[in-house]
């Protein structure tokens, strides 16, 4: 897990990292801005990502009335619960931002 990526050239880096190791990067970004250049850079680096904020996010907050720290810890558990499995499965290494 790479906590507090905020600023482009720490996407970058991140993205990079993850490249390295042909992973998949997952993200729970909550700044729309930050996430559609996460995305956008993960496209041209040819990174796999998974965005676990962006829709889920709007619709938990509309279901749920979940505030975004509460919707985000949650997501962050779920995430390393299925990395710690994903150890016994013989996968593509997974990194986490946000």
């Amino acid at each position: 897990m790479i906590p507090d990526v905020r600023t482009e050239e720490k996407v970058i880096e991140v993205i990079k990292r993850v490249k390295k190791v042909n992973g998949i990067l997952t993200h729970t970004m909550v700044n729309s801005d930050m996430r559609s250049f996460l995305i956008e850079e993960c496209k041209k680096q040819q990174v796999k990502q998974a965005d676990l904020m962006g829709g889920l996010q709007i619709s938990l907050k509309m279901i749920l009335d979940w505030n975004l720290l509460t919707l985000r810890v949650s997501i962050i558990k779920l995430i390393l619960d299925i990395t710690r499995e994903s150890k016994r499965w013989n996968t593509p290494f997974i990194v986490m931002t946000g």
